[in-house]
């Protein structure tokens, strides 16, 4: 009969882990939000958790004219870096988010992200259509 690890080797072997896996087992650190590194982390989760990366307008053109909601996910990611997150995200209407990863202390207008988010934004990331577990899967990466 093979033996258990204690719970709390098991959460160090987790948070071990590589980020795909943290998102397959359903995030890293008991529970808490996986805090990303460099801008280059940030959109490898991003991409593995279902989203696309916006290169041009023409990428989030849907989100145009649209009703939505602004969050702030993260006033700054960790004590090292000086950057943000947030998320814009439709109401009602066919299911839609937009992510976006910059420097701490601004928040690009959803116009701005739309019309340049390669200016607007270190990242720009979208989930459409956005479903329950790729919308929880994209947020676990801010």
């Amino acid at each position: 009969m093979p033996r258990q690890l204690p719970l709390c080797l098991v959460k160090k072997l987790v948070a071990l882990l590589p980020l795909s896996a943290c998102l397959i087992l359903g995030g890293c650190g008991g529970g808490s939000r996986y805090i990303p590194g460099p801008t280059s982390e940030i959109e490898a989760c991003l991409r593995d958790a279902g989203a696309k990366i916006a290169r041009e307008s023409s990428d989030v053109a849907f989100a145009a004219g649209q009703s939505y909601r602004a969050e702030l996910v993260s006033a700054g990611l960790d004590d090292s870096e000086t950057l943000s997150t947030g998320s814009y995200k439709v109401v009602g209407g066919s299911g839609w988010e937009i992510y976006y990863v910059v420097r701490k202390g601004f928040r690009p207008s959803l116009d701005q992200v739309v019309s340049h988010p390669e200016k607007a934004a270190k990242v720009v990331a979208y989930l459409h259509p956005a479903t329950q577990a790729t919308v929880k899967a994209a947020t676990h990466c801010l």
